[in-house]
Parts: structure tokens; sequence; C-alpha cells
């Protein structure tokens, strides 16, 4: 009983601009989707730069949105109280706010960073200065970076795939792990990312086995089990 408007063309949506192709893969011709955010996420370097001060030359070229933890510890001990309270946090929920949504979009590989940040921003410190300034280094140095998917198969062919990972005890003040989930539409000639996820466990795992085990129970609970209901439907089976 749920009314829609009438199909249209993919266009922008929620700061994503969808592009549209017909593409060869494994020698079949596919209609691919670009999930294209860079407007989006030139927005956010400049919304960061203008709120905290700083200038786009203090932005350096970043391979990942993470810091080295051991150079990070060694650079925190050396400091005073003082020099060691964060100077960013009254901008910190505002910008990282908005990476996270550009993250939830189609920038995956960016949840973790901003999931982890975000947990700090009631207790910021000066390594979350610094990770923040990394983050937005990372975001600078990955414009061009594109999530694709593309379908060339009938519903017969497709299936839900689910997977699940675990890092272990990345977490240095808990010693908790991080769950890392993904969700995708896939077939022969088809590839469709619906979804991912990350997420710091709840409970201290004592191996990465056990780590493991807790991911993977939350990627079925929270995304395998769910996503059935929509897709048995779709597929029909």
């Amino acid at each position: 009983h749920i009314k829609t408007d009438s199909p249209e063309p993919a266009g922008k949506c929620l700061g994503c601009d969808h592009e549209i192709a017909d593409v060869v893969i494994n020698g079949k011709q596919v209609r691919q989707v670009t999930y294209n955010m860079e407007p989006f996420l030139r927005q956010c370097v400049e919304a960061y730069l203008q709120l905290s001060g700083k200038t786009e030359a203090s932005l350096k070229a970043a391979a990942t949105p993470f810091l080295d933890e051991g150079i990070l510890e060694k650079e925190v001990g050396g400091l005073s109280e003082e020099q060691g309270k964060g100077k960013l946090q009254h901008i910190a929920a505002s910008v990282l706010m908005k990476i996270q949504c550009a993250a939830r979009v189609a920038r995956f590989d960016l949840l973790k960073a901003v999931a982890a940040l975000a947990a700090k921003v009631s207790k910021w410190d000066y390594a979350c200065d610094r990770k923040l300034h990394r983050l937005v280094s990372d975001l600078r140095s990955s414009y061009d970076l594109r999530m694709k998917g593309h379908v060339g198969d009938s519903l017969s062919d497709l299936y839900v795939s689910l997977y699940s990972d675990a890092d272990f005890a990345s977490d240095k003040e808990t010693s908790k792990s991080t769950s890392g989930i993904f969700i995708a539409l896939e077939g022969p000639c088809t590839f469709v990312p619906l979804n991912a996820m990350s997420k710091k466990q709840t409970v201290v795992s004592h191996s990465t086995p056990e780590a493991e085990i807790v991911a993977a129970d939350a990627a079925l609970r929270l995304e395998g089990l769910p996503s059935l209901q929509l897709w048995d439907r779709v597929l029909g089976r």
C-alpha cells in the first residue's frame, strides 16, 4: 500500500552523485553505478579548515586515515597535562558528523576512524586532535576514490553475500576489538555494495578467533538475518 513517485534517472542523493554507465566486465556488458562524493568531501575538508583555523598546506598526503599508534604514544608521553588537552573539541562533533555522512553512504573505508573519534568527543585530548587532522588529511588525499557497483545478471543468478572481520584489541584503553561488517548483492556479473558497519565490540576477546566469532555474530544479527526479509521477497526464493 506504499505509494511512490514514478521512477526517474538516478542523480544526487545525500550528497552523493550516482553516475550510471554501461561497461564491460568479465566479457559481458553490464550497467554500472559510480558513487561520487568528491564535492561533498571537499566541503568536509573546507569546513574543518574554516573551523580549526588551519591552512590547506597543513594537510599532508596520507595513505590511510590512521596514525601510527607507537609514534603517537611517544608524542603524548612527552607532553605536560596542559599540552595534553585537545584544542579541537569544540569543532569535533560538527566535523565528524559531516564526515560520517559520507562514510555511511559511499566511503566505507572511513567508518572505523570516524566511529573511534566520535566516541572521544566528551573526553577529547591532544591525540584526538592529531587523529582528526590525519583523518581530514586522508580525505584530501583521496578525493578520487569511488565506490562502484554493477548488475549484469537476472534475478535467478543473484545472491546476498555477508562478510565479517575483526581486529584484535585495537582500543588501547579497553582492550576491546572492532567488528567490521559488509553486505553485498552478487552474481556472476554482478556486485552491488549494500551496507557496511564498523562497531566496537561490547566484550573483551582473549584471542583473534574469539574476536572473529563476535564479529560474525554481530554480522548475522544486525545485517544478515534482517536483510533476508527484503531479499527473500525481491528474489522470490
